[in-house]
């Protein structure tokens, strides 16, 4: 007989239910949260939960730039949000958004959208975050959801749209300020 240490309050709860022979904890996907939009589904993760090899593939596939080799090291309490099995990912700190990305085959197919809704149930409808400007069809699309509150160069001297949704207007300031102090996520 198989004695399990899980009750069934804490399967209910959705805690994963450890067997012999199964794969590490690491590796078990939990999920925080289960959000549903036009067919999408979107899975919220925190960092230890997440296939960082295959976040890393869909944003330097989608956004067509490499992220930094350090990116990981100050999410610990970021939230990951993954798309229809890692087609789209997003990294959301608080309500900074970091980091969207779909993987090109599935960009205008509404995996996008899927995900910023799923930013925006998360964070009660604010937001903030940065684009450059170079990359204009993701500027384009951020603008059906946000509005440009300022054009301004970070602490690395890169120039950045910068975004907010939802935001008061000392909010706006308080982001924009966090916004210009923090480093790019690219090489």
């Amino acid at each position: 007989m198989i004695k399990m240490n899980n009750s069934i309050a804490d399967v209910a709860r959705g805690a994963p239910v450890i067997l012999p022979g199964s794969p590490p904890l690491n590796e078990v996907a939990t999920y925080e949260e289960v959000f549903k939009h036009d067919g999408h589904i979107v899975h919220e993760q925190s960092l230890p939960y997440i296939n960082r090899e295959t976040v890393r593939r869909v944003i330097n596939t989608g956004l067509q730039e490499t992220l930094l080799q350090h990116f990981y090291d100050d999410k610990g309490n970021a939230k990951f949000f993954v798309a229809d099995d890692y087609d789209g990912v997003g990294v959301l700190e608080g309500i900074y958004l970091d980091i969207v990305s779909v993987v090109p085959k599935r960009q205008d197919n509404g995996t996008g959208r899927a995900l910023m809704h799923s930013f925006l149930q998360t964070t009660d409808g604010r937001l903030a975050f940065r684009s450059q400007p170079k990359r204009t069809v993701a500027n384009d699309w951020y603008s059906k959801f946000a509005r440009l509150i300022s054009q301004e160069t970070n602490v690395d001297g890169v120039l950045y749209n910068m975004y907010g949704v939802g935001l008061t207007l000392p909010e706006q300031e308080a982001w924009l300020s966090i916004m210009r102090n923090k480093p790019k996520n690219f090489e």
